[in-house]
């Protein structure tokens, strides 16, 4: 059995699709992430602030979901594969946040990106697929 991410879209095109969704999350969060610390006046992370908490969950969310819808459009086939392997880049940028960070602050935002951004990708992939017209076959072969 072979590994195939894709039997119609072409690898061009799944490496685009991948790339522009995990371009659109790092733009997001490099340019909101910092508005909003210092929105909520936590520049050196000593107090928890539940408002900034639950804003990074947004923004975050809306980002990855939109990241996963664009990179579905643009692989055009597959989506939830595509989508599954954005997960996983997502899953391990928000590891290499946690390493890269360490003990100078609180992790809130690589729990949400970890967390909340894969499934956020695929619901936006989903939503993709919803709109897709796809073609009624009766083909019977397994």
């Amino acid at each position: 059995m072979r590994l195939r991410i894709c039997d119609e879209v072409s690898w061009g095109r799944s490496f685009a699709a991948i790339t522009v969704g995990l371009v659109i999350v790092v733009t997001v969060l490099a340019v909101v992430g910092p508005i909003a610390t210092k929105a909520f006046g936590l520049e050196n992370f000593e107090s928890f602030n539940f408002g900034y908490v639950m804003t990074n969950l947004g923004y975050t969310v809306v980002a990855t979901m939109l990241a996963g819808y664009v990179a579905a459009w643009i692989a055009g086939d597959r989506e939830i594969r595509h989508a599954a392997v954005l997960a996983k880049f997502l899953f391990a940028l928000a590891i290499l946040g946690v390493v890269r960070h360490g003990q100078t602050h609180p992790g809130w935002a690589e729990l949400i990106l970890g967390g909340c951004g894969p499934v956020s990708a695929l619901f936006g992939a989903a939503v993709r697929r919803t709109q897709r017209k796809l073609p009624v076959t009766f083909d019977e072969t397994p």
